[in-house]
């Protein structure tokens, strides 16, 4: 392990990853990568979970190199330096940041289990990025404390879906079924429990019945759509909560351990101390609980830990603006589930429990980079005299001029294409100054009240 983090380090110290050109090739290699090796990574995902084909391009390979294909187009602009516009009290000077890389990876990956990962912690990283369950995630904080390594933390968390009356519940039902049961559960951003009034609990309930037997026929444990959960003990902890839940499975509910299979599953007359409603679930289980009105579903998904994911289905945006306004979440998606993920322009990530941190496109970027500021001054006379009220000795005429001068610092910046257009009127100004004393031009104030004698006598007064 020292061997490899050895090597890591020296391929960051010789400079290793900062040119572009490497960057470009190394996204442009894992490009070729996803797309040379899919039959053989389909495989693997299939040997580990039994996930569906379809699922595995979507939402493991094209996803991924849907990312690399965007930093690749966008990498040249978000390496470059960012200039900050010219203060006109201090015209000489420039300020810009740069955007300097964290990254030490030049690229290697360590096999291990709780041991491995630990030890792995106790050394010194520039940055630490985790996705996780909550309790992981604060030791991976914890180890990075010493260090003072900064660190991105997704966590997922319990994932709330309200569903008020007004929705179209048709649509609302399928969107949720697919997304909740999508690779058994097993996703951060999954909807761990759904909230609505009773009427909708029976609407929902008729048409998730429906589709799942549309979907996936009566013997769902052969049906090739469905993924099976990742190991034994995630397997053991769900079978559990179905046994200790107080609410009542009424759809689904058989398992089978050998295949780690779980059928889909819908609880209903579950409250909010019902052991389903402790932890995230993680899993093909979804509670139901009803409330009787918009109030009372915000002060159910705030009594809960801050969630990754936030889905609120409504016909009436009022609604959805009151879920939102009233409640917190790494992210929100508005009568759909899941596919916010999808979009690279939104940042990814948690707040509080669910972590802290985003990334998805330029957001990853940013992530991975510090934004190293830098302020340029020069030698001449006019930079030197700008300044140069700081020096002793200190009057009070210093002092008036300095806290002036700093109390109204910020509204002189403008940028450089605007400065251009300043200069214009500037030189436009002088110009005319200039021929007005040769030629005996009219002043503007001379030339306004001619122009209103006239309006006045067209006026007739």
């Amino acid at each position: 392990m020292l061997q490899v983090i050895g090597k890591a380090k020296v391929a960051f110290q010789i400079g290793k990853t900062l040119p572009i050109s490497f960057r470009i090739e190394q996204l442009q290699g894992l490009i070729n990568l996803l797309r040379e090796n899919r039959g053989e990574l389909l495989n693997a995902l299939e040997r580990d979970l039994r996930k569906p084909r379809t699922e595995g391009i979507l939402s493991e390979l094209e996803v991924v190199e849907k990312e690399a294909r965007s930093m690749l187009s966008n990498l040249r602009k978000y390496t470059s330096v960012e200039k900050l516009p010219i203060n006109l009290l201090t015209p000489t000077d420039r300020g810009y940041i740069r955007k300097e890389p964290y990254d030490r990876e030049c690229y290697h990956v360590i096999l291990g289990d709780v041991e491995e990962t630990q030890e792995l912690l106790h050394h010194k990283f520039d940055y630490i990025f985790f996705t996780g369950s909550p309790t992981i995630g604060k030791k991976v904080m914890t180890a990075a404390a010493p260090h003072l390594t900064p660190v991105t933390l997704e966590l997922g968390g319990k994932n709330p879906c309200y569903i008020h009356d007004s929705a179209d519940i048709q649509i609302a039902t399928k969107r949720i079924i697919w997304g909740k049961f999508l690779n058994a559960g097993q996703a951060c951003i999954s909807i761990d429990y759904v909230i609505c009034s009773p009427l909708v609990s029976e609407k929902f309930l008729r048409i998730a019945y429906q589709l799942l037997n549309e979907w996936h026929g009566t013997t769902a444990r052969t049906c090739p759509n469905l993924s099976r959960i990742v190991s034994a003990k995630h397997f053991t902890r769900l079978s559990n909560l179905l046994d200790e839940t107080k609410g009542r499975v009424i759809l689904g509910g058989n398992v089978n351990q050998r295949e780690l299979w779980i059928q889909p599953t819908v609880v209903i007359d579950v409250d909010a101390t019902d052991p389903l409603m402790e932890d995230e679930i993680f899993g093909p289980i979804l509670p139901i609980v009803t409330v009787s009105s918009v109030d009372e579903a915000i002060t159910l998904i705030r009594s809960k830990s801050t969630p990754l994911a936030l889905y609120t289905f409504s016909k009436d945006d009022r609604i959805n603006e009151k879920i939102i306004g009233a409640t917190t979440s790494g992210g929100v998606c508005i009568n759909d589930v899941v596919v916010q993920a999808t979009w690279s322009l939104l940042p990814f990530g948690g707040t509080g429990t669910s972590g802290m941190g985003a990334y998805h496109g330029k957001y990853s970027f940013d992530t991975f980079s510090h934004r190293r500021s830098v302020l340029h001054r020069g030698f001449s006379y006019l930079s030197e005299k700008s300044h140069e009220g700081r020096y002793p000795p200190y009057t009070l005429q210093k002092t008036k001029f300095l806290s002036l001068a700093l109390k109204h610092f910020d509204k002189f910046f403008i940028a450089e294409s605007k400065l251009y257009k300043f200069f214009l009127v500037f030189l436009s100004v002088s110009f005319y100054v200039g021929f007005r004393r040769v030629f005996n031009i009219p002043s503007i104030r001379e030339i306004l009240l001619v122009m209103k004698k006239v309006f006045l006598k067209k006026r007739g007064y």
